[in-house]
């Protein structure tokens, strides 16, 4: 795949947070996924690739193995970014059911279907130079009848961020004759999960991962929950990588006061001490393959997050943020090297200052996507 920015043949591009793809070397999205006016093209090249795909795709349907799910997912991709509104919806889909980058949370994999949901649904095809014939308005409701009913179904924060866009969805559905309750896009009372999170043990069971290991995890969980998490007692749990060094944990209760438990004493005190209250729990992952962050670059990370602010002293500022972030709205957030990477654009001056600079703005773009 090139980079339509600076030709860069890319290898493996960077996947971001709200599931877009950008360029490592000029950080430039391969993609423009928030909206716009850009209409889309069908060329022999993307619809081959999108036919191909929809045959790795429906065999796998009929019994097939995951590797054919893989590599529709792979050629897909390469489809969408290379401007098939087909692909895209398809791309969508993808997350939308979960098939693709399961160690995401599913606020994030929704957003992300919601973006391509609307870009198909917002924008017109400018040209089909391909021998095939596609229904570029049958696909377009097909589109929205899914937009539709994902909004029926996802996360609270999804809806939220979506609530903008409500006049524009209730048209999109009013366009196709589609049923749709503007509820949808309400803020709903969340629901409390029974047992552990599913985001949450994907977290811990992939962070001596060779091939993408997570960087950062939010999430919000009861202190039992958290009892569950730890895994006290047993060979590799989140309570033994922690003794070891090989993670940072931050917890922040009802009080807004950060907590950093990265020693069994502390960690058995938190648990006791408010084992009644719902907290914003933050992991920094150290173990596993990292591509773009060594060991030095993760322990700068963990020192972000809890640094002083620059205006009015407060520490753990960034930590504050995420919870913030995390209680206001319900969510749950999963990073990678990426995400840290794609923010290193344009900075001067050490290594560990370009970290940490990358880490600021990195929390500050994520918290004002929703505000």
């Amino acid at each position: 795949m090139k980079c339509n920015h600076c030709n860069h043949e890319i290898k493996q591009p960077l996947e971001l947070y709200d599931g877009a793809w950008a360029c490592p070397r000029c950080r430039k999205y391969l993609f423009d996924m928030q909206g716009g006016s850009q209409s889309f093209k069908i060329t022999p090249d993307n619809d081959e690739l999108f036919q191909l795909s929809e045959v790795y795709y429906f065999h796998w349907l009929s019994g097939g193995n995951e590797e054919e799910l893989k590599n529709a997912i792979t050629f897909c991709r390469q489809a969408a970014y290379a401007g098939h509104p087909g692909a895209l919806t398809r791309l969508g889909y993808y997350y939308d059911k979960d098939y693709d980058e399961v160690n995401r949370s599913e606020s994030v994999r929704c957003r992300f279907a919601y973006r391509c949901y609307m870009k198909v649904c917002r924008n017109g095809l400018e040209s089909n130079t391909s021998a095939n014939t596609f229904d570029f308005e049958a696909w377009q409701k097909y589109t929205a009848i899914l937009l539709t009913r994902m909004l029926q179904a996802a996360p609270e924060d999804v809806r939220a961020f979506a609530k903008s866009d409500l006049s524009e969805i209730r048209d999109i559905a009013s366009r196709y004759g589609i049923p749709f309750d503007e509820r949808a896009v309400q803020y709903m009372s969340s629901t409390e999960e029974e047992g552990l999170p599913k985001s949450c043990e994907n977290f811990v069971k992939s962070m001596k991962s060779n091939v993408r290991p997570p960087l950062l995890g939010v999430f919000r969980l009861t202190v039992e929950q958290f009892g569950m998490l730890l895994g006290k007692g047993s060979k590799g749990g989140l309570y033994e990588r922690v003794i070891k060094g090989k993670a940072n944990i931050i917890a922040v209760p009802a009080s807004d006061e950060c907590y950093h438990l990265n020693t069994a004493k502390s960690m058995d005190d938190f648990t006791t001490d408010y084992a009644d209250e719902t907290i914003t729990l933050i992991i920094v992952n150290h173990m596993g393959k990292h591509l773009y962050l060594n060991g030095g670059a993760i322990d700068t990370v963990y020192e972000a997050l809890t640094a002083e602010d620059r205006e009015d002293g407060t520490r753990d500022a960034l930590a504050l943020q995420l919870h913030t972030e995390a209680k206001r709205y319900h969510v749950e957030m999963v990073l990678y090297d990426d995400d840290v990477h794609y923010f290193k654009n344009n900075l001067h001056g050490s290594k560990n200052y370009i970290t940490s600079e990358a880490v600021r703005l990195l929390i500050h773009s994520i918290c004002q996507e929703r505000d």
